[in-house]
């Protein structure tokens, strides 16, 4: 199963190394399947910006500021495989952070976006039926655990989202 999370601003959208490290933090030691159902999982954070609002796209920023309200947004595309979720981030970003592979998130914003992709992964009960072939609860119990590892103070977190950057992500 592949998630690919896109981080979703006013004027476009964007991911990197720093933001796919939370997702591979996050699935790391997953078993080989959960079930067939669900081939790809897309992330959607709608992220405010540190950076300055682009002259002329104000209007795009209202609109985006307008779309918060009906979020979280949740689907599951069966034939496709393909389960989306978007939803409001408390996280705000910066540009410079999607312009270099070697840039890293400060651990408090690395925990957030991971707490926060967790909590859209746990949408997935929410869609899937008893009949599609996914393990809803093993898949729930391994994201729960891995959050929980958030908070164990030998090792951390960051440490291992780097070795998985450095040794390379089966996703």
């Amino acid at each position: 199963m592949k998630i690919v999370p896109l981080i979703v601003t006013y004027n476009g959208g964007a991911s990197g190394p720093c933001i796919m490290r939370c997702v591979d933090f996050l699935m790391a030691g997953e078993p080989d399947s959960f079930g067939n159902a669900i081939e790809q999982i897309d992330i959607y954070p709608r992220c405010q910006t540190r950076d300055p609002i682009i002259t002329g796209l104000e209007f795009m920023l209202d609109r985006f500021q307008e779309g918060l309200a009906t979020l979280p947004f949740i689907r599951f595309r069966r034939k496709a495989r393909l389960f989306e979720v978007s939803y409001a981030s408390a996280w705000v970003h910066s540009d410079s952070m999607f312009r270099s592979s070697i840039t890293t998130l400060p651990p408090s914003e690395f925990d957030c976006l991971v707490r926060e992709f967790a909590t859209a992964l746990s949408f997935v009960r929410s869609r899937v039926k008893k009949s599609d072939d996914f393990d809803v609860d093993a898949f729930d119990a391994h994201v729960r655990r891995r959050v929980e590892s958030l908070d164990q103070p030998a090792g951390s977190h960051a440490d291992e989202s780097a070795n998985n950057a450095v040794n390379g992500s089966r996703r």
